[in-house]
C-alpha cells in the first residue's frame, strides 16, 4: 500500500488507497470466502493499528474503520491488543529512548527535530536494533515541529550502515526526502539506509 516500492516479484498487487496492508488482506479474505477466526483477526488489526498509528494518523479512513469494526466483533479485545504492542516495552527500550532525545536537536528554526542512536547507545543501554520503534514520533509533541527523523547506527558495514525513520505533519513529503536517498514509504513516513557518516548523513537529511 506504499506510495514507493521495491521490484520485489513479478507480480505485485499495489493499492496506494489503502491505509494498511492489513485492510487489503483482509479483503482478500473476503474475496476468497475464508472464515476469520480470533488469532487472524487480532493479526489483522495489528496490521491495521501499526499502520495508522491506533487510527490517529492521517491515512486512517472510513474503509479502514469499518474493516477493524469487523475484527472487533470477531472477539478482538483492543484494550489488551494495545497493552502488548505498545505498553510492554522492556526497561532498556526504555533507556535507549532517553538517549535518543538526549541527542535531539532542532534545527531550522526548530521545524525540523534530529535523533541519532549510535552503536555505543545499544552496548551501553542493552537494547535491541529492533526496539527503535515509534522513537522518532516522539519530538512530534512539540507544536514547533514539521519533520522528526531518528538515525540509527546499525552493526552492518563497520557502523556505517545507517537506518533512518523520517516523519511528517504533512507539509513536506518525506517520501520524496527518502527516496533522493534510495529509500521510500509515504508523505508522512518513510525511511532509508544509507552507507554513510551518521553525522554527515543529518546534515544532508536537514
Amino acid at each position: 500500500h506504499h506510495a514507493t516500492t521495491d521490484d520485489i516479484g513479478a507480480v505485485r498487487w499495489l493499492d496506494t488507497s489503502a491505509a494498511a496492508a492489513g485492510v487489503m488482506v483482509g479483503e482478500l479474505l473476503d474475496a476468497l470466502g475464508w472464515p476469520v477466526d480470533l488469532r487472524t483477526a487480532e493479526a489483522l488489526l495489528t496490521a491495521m493499528t501499526t499502520d495508522t498509528g491506533w487510527f490517529h494518523y492521517s491515512n486512517t479512513d472510513g474503509r479502514c474503520l469499518r474493516a477493524a469494526a469487523r475484527l472487533f466483533d470477531v472477539g478482538v479485545e483492543g484494550d489488551k491488543l494495545y497493552q502488548r504492542l505498545f505498553q510492554a516495552d522492556r526497561p532498556e527500550r526504555m533507556m535507549l529512548l532517553s538517549r535518543a532525545l538526549s541527542s535531539l536537536e532542532l534545527p531550522a528554526a526548530g521545524s525540523i527535530a534530529t535523533m541519532k542512536l549510535r552503536l555505543g547507545d545499544f552496548a551501553e543501554t542493552g537494547a535491541r536494533q529492533d526496539e527503535t520503534e515509534n522513537i522518532v514520533n516522539e519530538p512530534m509533541r512539540m507544536g514547533c515541529v514539521e519533520v522528526s527523523m531518528l538515525l540509527v547506527q546499525t552493526p552492518d558495514d563497520g557502523g556505517r550502515c545507517i537506518r533512518v525513520s523520517l516523519r511528517s505533519r504533512g507539509g513536506v513529503d518525506v517520501a520524496a526526502v527518502a527516496r533522493r536517498f534510495g529509500g521510500g514509504g509515504h508523505v508522512q513516513a518513510a525511511g532509508l539506509r544509507a552507507d554513510e557518516d551518521i553525522d554527515a548523513l543529518a546534515e544532508k537529511l536537514v
